[in-house]
């Protein structure tokens, strides 16, 4: 009876997975027989590969009870997979409240945490190219040589309506940050709201957009925030220093960014952070941009023999226990 207990009827455990598949392709796989809540392959924290093993969590326990009965056992990327129920998280679980905290905090103190780290799995997007009102105005002022009462004095001889100014102001901003982003890789057009694109409508698990920021935000500070959490891909942040694009190499460390760093304080301000669209940052970025050079294996040449002479076979994954 402890050992049912101790069973999460919504979650599995998969084991011997390639040491070469992706978050990704294994959510699809799952993805057949219902929504997947979220996907977690563990990964050597030292060389950054997949241990062979993982945890696909479905909304409903049902789906997943279906596919542990369908998929144990059934080949995957030529390995056998081997699916069980998984036990509930034990010990450091991120979307629990430590004992410490939960003597620190009030009781709506402890609610709210709790729904900020559960957003983690949350892939709604809204307005992801939001900024800051007084980002905007102050970007302006900068640029223009201005001071920021100049801006939003409409008492001078241009007058004009205040609201009016900082929608031509924040169009402004919003364009060159899409000018910037373009120059640097990313789909602009991907920066839309999940109601209003389709293309948005599925979110990445690897890149983050920050926003909130405000304009006295210093790019190496936000960029060592997130490095503390993992390797960077990349890392862009446009002029007007409203908004940045954080990419992961790693969905896992991504996970934990947001769920550290989401709705934290920064220049006295709460981080808001938003997966970014799938697809948001190309492969190509410019050189202006904070992208580790990744190298790639040299291309080889292999001379392709007609197959007339052959009487050798190259034969691949036996099982240990073969004999000649």
């Amino acid at each position: 009876e402890k050992e049912e207990e101790d069973i999460d009827e919504g979650r599995l455990f998969v084991k011997n997975l390639p040491f070469t598949c992706t978050e990704e392709e294994l959510s699809s796989l799952f993805a057949s027989y219902g929504p997947v809540n979220a996907v977690h392959i563990s990964l050597d924290k030292e060389k950054k590969t997949s241990k062979g093993f993982g945890f696909v969590h479905f909304m409903i326990p049902e789906h997943a009870s279906r596919a542990r009965s369908e998929l144990a056992g059934s080949a995957f990327q030529g390995r056998v997979l081997f699916v069980v129920p998984a036990k509930k998280a034990q010990g450091n679980n991120p979307e629990e409240l430590s004992e410490a905290d939960s003597r620190r905090l009030s009781s709506y103190q402890q609610k709210k945490e709790l729904e900020r780290r559960g957003a983690v799995h949350k892939k709604e997007g809204w307005n992801s190219s939001y900024v800051r009102s007084d980002a905007v105005v102050d970007s302006l002022a900068e640029k223009y040589g201005m001071s920021r009462g100049s801006i939003l004095d409409t008492s001078a001889a241009s007058g004009g309506d205040l609201a009016v100014r900082l929608a031509i102001g924040e169009a402004q901003v919003i364009e060159e940050n899409r000018q910037f982003f373009a120059s640097h890789g990313v789909d602009v057009f991907a920066l839309e709201s999940t109601h209003s694109s389709d293309r948005a409508a599925t979110r990445s698990s690897s890149t983050l957009l920050v926003k909130n920021l405000s304009s006295d935000m210093v790019a190496d500070e936000v960029e060592s925030l997130f490095a503390r959490f993992g390797s960077l891909a990349s890392f862009l942040v446009p002029p007007s220093r409203s908004m940045a694009v954080v990419q992961f190499f790693e969905p896992t460390e991504a996970r934990a960014a947001y769920r550290g760093l989401a709705y934290r304080s920064y220049k006295h301000q709460p981080l808001y952070l938003e997966w970014a669209p799938l697809g948001l940052v190309s492969d190509k970025q410019s050189s202006d941009g904070k992208v580790p050079a990744i190298s790639q294996p040299a291309a080889v040449t292999v001379e392709v023999d007609n197959g007339e002479d052959y009487a050798t076979l190259f034969v691949k994954n036996l099982n240990f226990c073969s004999s000649e």
